[in-house]
């Protein structure tokens, strides 16, 4: 069989091809083997739609198989796979504040799915970037019926069946109802990746007193997938942030798909954000997952959102990384420093149960600021003559380092941690291992 490649694909996602490139697809069900064709397409096509109703109600993780492709088209398909939901990075990393909910999703190994109105980018996910020119009346029913079918309840008071090109004529009503009707029953978990050092992430979303997990991604998605608390969800995807200048519009002409455009517009951002670099985990349910609260809606009715929970199972962690004021006045009493390697901590009781699921992690480091002098001797105690010759180096910096915890142990309000006093600045260590 001639492939050009094996990917990873998940119901309900897109498999973004240019226009004209013809290929046949194949699909494979990871749960039952490759024995099993889940279902063949041959498309000539900008867009191959891998879902299935009839597969499941929980999201399917399939193999996909690009056959049949034409040499010249070979290097084109490769690269658009290689940014379509086919690839995605080998871990993921989740910033935490230290919080009441960042506790209570750690505690009870679940993921929030936000709605836009969660996000602190004002120009993320909007509706203006959803582009009506030059819409028909027959292109606006057809937006309009695939809303109704996405929306099984009036939300918010609004009932999209309503919905009239006649008296639309701006197709406000319409830019807010393609949004609505897929984020009501939908949501995101923003994630980062490459980066575990990365200064401005601990800085803006831990305040450097608060936690960063990470994730094995695939086994993250596959546990998301078959986790029983998740059988409401309908559709699972995950992709990264696409960058530009400025958000492009998508145009509902090209593109009369509620879901496609929706996933297009919540995958851009400006480049000034290109820092974080961030890839997103989508989901749609069957159910209503509730609204934020905001001006537009305080009805209670509308405000419950522990629907938004995306379960995982807490084997799929490799790692977590504890900021450099995490163990400060905040959750701790006192400080018992016992020798240079070994502390214990006593901690305010609110924080007892989150410190002993975190001990169960066998991977856990601890953040701070770290010299060369560090890096190069291994050691806190520096001398005046290690000073002396790094002086000496033009290559003298401070940078973040994680210093390896060999022991952490939680013991109701007593916390006993021993450090490794060893420090590690990049990477590339932990991707080698």
């Amino acid at each position: 069989m001639n492939a050009l490649g094996v990917y990873i694909v998940y119901s309900h996602s897109y498999i973004l091809l240019p226009q004209g490139i013809k290929v046949e697809v194949v699909l494979y069900n990871i749960g039952v083997g490759l024995s099993r064709c889940s279902f063949r397409q041959v498309g000539q096509c900008e867009s191959l739609d891998t879902w299935d109703e009839r597969q499941s109600t929980v999201p399917t993780l399939f193999y996909c198989l690009i056959l049949n492709f034409s040499e010249g088209n070979k290097e084109r398909i490769k690269r658009h796979m290689k940014t379509a939901i086919g690839y995605f990075p080998p871990s993921v990393f989740k910033f935490y504040p230290l919080n009441d909910n960042s506790i209570n999703a750690f505690l009870n190994h679940y993921l929030f799915l936000s709605h836009p109105y969660h996000l602190n980018d004002l120009m993320d996910i909007k509706g203006y970037a959803i582009d009506t020119r030059n819409i028909t009346p027959e292109i606006y029913n057809k937006l309009k019926n695939q809303i109704i079918n996405h929306t099984p309840l009036i939300v918010n008071g609004v009932d999209f069946s309503k919905l009239n090109s006649d008296i639309d004529r701006d197709y406000e009503v319409l830019r807010k109802a393609i949004s609505d009707s897929y984020f009501c029953f939908g949501g995101i978990v923003s994630m980062s990746f490459k980066d575990r050092f990365n200064e401005l992430m601990w800085s803006h979303y831990t305040n450097e007193t608060g936690f960063m997990v990470e994730f094995d991604t695939l086994a993250l998605l596959k546990s998301i997938k078959f986790h029983k608390l998740n059988n409401h969800f309908k559709t699972l995807d995950i992709r990264p942030i696409n960058y530009r200048p400025n958000p492009i519009g998508v145009s509902c002409v090209q593109h009369p798909n509620i879901e496609y455009i929706n996933i297009i517009n919540a995958t851009q951002k400006k480049e000034d954000w290109e820092y974080e670099h961030e890839w997103r985990i989508i989901a749609t349910s069957y159910n209503f997952l509730g609204l934020p609260k905001s001006l537009a809606v305080q009805d209670e009715k509308y405000l419950d959102v522990s629907k938004r929970r995306l379960y995982y199972d807490p084997s799929s962690i490799k790692r977590i990384f504890l900021g450099k004021k995490f163990f400060e006045v905040h959750n701790v009493e006192k400080v018992i420093p016992i020798c240079d390697r070994y502390r214990q901590y006593i901690i305010q009781n609110q924080y007892i149960s989150f410190l002993k699921e975190i001990s169960k992690c066998n991977d856990i480091y601890s953040s701070g600021t770290s010299d060369i002098v560090r890096c190069i001797f291994k050691t806190n105690e520096v001398s005046e003559a290690m000073i002396e010759k790094v002086k000496s180096e033009s290559t003298y910096f401070s940078t973040r380092a994680f210093e390896p915890i060999k022991q952490f142990i939680a013991d109701g309000k007593l916390i006993s941690v021993e450090y490794s006093n060893q420090f590690i600045t990049r990477n590339e260590y932990f991707d080698g291992i």
